[in-house]
Parts: C-alpha cells; sequence; structure tokens
C-alpha cells in the first residue's frame, strides 16, 4: 500500500510540475495575444524560449516578443532590440528574415532615422537576397532616397556654416 502511496505520489508532483510541450505554449501565446492579455503572451514566449530554445517555435516565440513591443506597445525600442536578437540567436528561421526588415521598418516609418533604416535595409539585401520581402525593401529603400538627400543637403549646410 505503501509503495502503491508513493507512485502516485510521485505521479502528482511530476504531472501538477510538468511544463506543456512548445505547440501547447505556442498555441497559449496566441490565445493570450488574441485576448490582449500581452504580459502573459511575454510570459509564455519566455517560458518556450527557457525551455525549449533550440526548437522551431523558440525563433517564433522571441519575433512575438518584438511584434508584441512594435504593435501592441509602441515601444519602437525594445522592439528593435528583440529583433536584433532574433537574428542573432536564430539567424536561419524565417522569423529572422522578417525581423531583419521589421528593423528598417521601424527606422524608416516610426522613428523617422532614415540612415538607420537605410543601413538595415541594405543588410537585409545582403543576408536574403531571395527573400519574398526584396521588393518591399526596395521601394522603402526608393521612398527614402529623397529623405536622405535632403538630409544630405542639410548637413552639407550645417558644416559650411561652421
Amino acid at each position: 500500500m505503501k509503495k502503491i502511496f508513493s507512485y502516485i505520489s510521485i505521479f502528482l508532483i511530476i504531472g501538477c510540475n510538468s511544463i506543456d510541450s512548445p505547440e501547447q505554449i505556442w498555441e497559449q501565446v496566441k490565445t493570450d495575444r488574441t485576448q490582449k492579455d500581452l504580459q502573459k503572451a511575454i510570459t509564455n514566449c519566455n517560458l518556450i524560449l527557457n525551455e525549449y530554445p533550440k526548437h522551431e517555435f523558440a525563433s517564433k516565440a522571441l519575433f512575438q516578443i518584438g511584434d508584441i513591443y512594435l504593435n501592441d506597445m509602441n515601444n519602437y525600442d525594445f522592439a528593435i532590440e528583440f529583433f536584433n536578437e532574433v537574428l542573432e540567436k536564430y539567424p536561419l528561421s524565417k522569423e529572422s528574415e522578417k525581423a531583419a526588415f521589421m528593423i528598417g521598418y521601424i527606422y524608416a516609418n516610426n522613428l523617422d532615422s532614415y540612415s538607420d533604416a537605410e543601413i538595415s535595409y541594405t543588410k537585409f539585401l545582403e543576408l536574403y537576397p531571395k527573400s519574398d520581402l526584396v521588393q518591399s525593401v526596395e521601394y522603402e529603400l526608393q521612398v527614402l532616397e529623397p529623405l536622405l538627400k535632403t538630409i544630405d543637403s542639410l548637413n552639407s549646410i550645417i558644416e559650411k556654416e561652421k
């Protein structure tokens, strides 16, 4: 009887403390995000990153955190940090490609940091020349071109006045 009780106790302890699979946690992240429970979504993304850092959902979780900071919290600096982390930790993932694009996009469209945007987009083209996003990057660079020329002109005027 003691033996049965011991097995049941061990089963309950293990069962109660077990971590869901990365797929289950990812489904919860999507639910949390839909329900606007952003802190819980980020916590679950971090759970995937900590418990399953080599799983395919790890790059998705890290990208998701950046996307939450970008689209739900409008914290562009944090978004860029997380997208850069995707590039560093998961360079071969599909999320890395999207993260590289988003960095340039944030610089150009949210932070008005056109030189940083140009650098980011140029790096994107070097890293992902066959990406489906190449056309979008080329378009963004075309939009940036007159802005960069204006900035260069203003900088030269400032230099002449010094």
